[in-house]
């Protein structure tokens, strides 16, 4: 699993984490990666707030035709999910429970992110 940071660090060039992101992907090239729904949209808007639309609709074709990356949209039951993680750890963001939710409950055992917030999920593993 791919998570926000990581994932806009690796198409905005200028971002302090972009070779960290990189080397990341290269370390895990023969992997394919699950991408929440929810975390196309942090990234796709984080873009467009510190660039423009245009760089925003540039990074989300680039996401979207990616075929190292499988979109993954989220079911009731994942939802559901999410609402007792967000509960169970008071300070996780939506996107970050769903991104839990969905590894927990499809068998996805590692994500790749610069977030310590995965760090208290125990059945991930964060590569970072």
């Amino acid at each position: 699993m791919i998570d926000s940071g990581v994932l806009y660090a690796l198409l905005i060039d200028g971002d302090i984490f972009h070779e960290r992101a990189m080397e990341l992907v290269r370390d895990y090239y023969d992997e394919h990666f699950v991408c929440p729904v929810p975390v196309v949209h942090e990234v796709t808007e984080l873009t467009r707030r510190a660039d423009s639309n245009d760089a925003a609709s540039i990074v989300l074709g680039k996401i979207i035709h990616s075929k190292k990356i499988t979109l993954a949209n989220p079911n009731i039951i994942e939802l559901e999910f999410t609402a007792q993680l967000m509960q169970k750890y008071k300070r996780m963001s939506f996107c970050d429970a769903n991104s839990a939710s969905i590894a927990q409950l499809r068998g996805i055992k590692q994500i790749l992110s610069f977030d310590s917030d995965f760090d208290r999920v125990p059945w991930m593993k964060r590569i970072f």
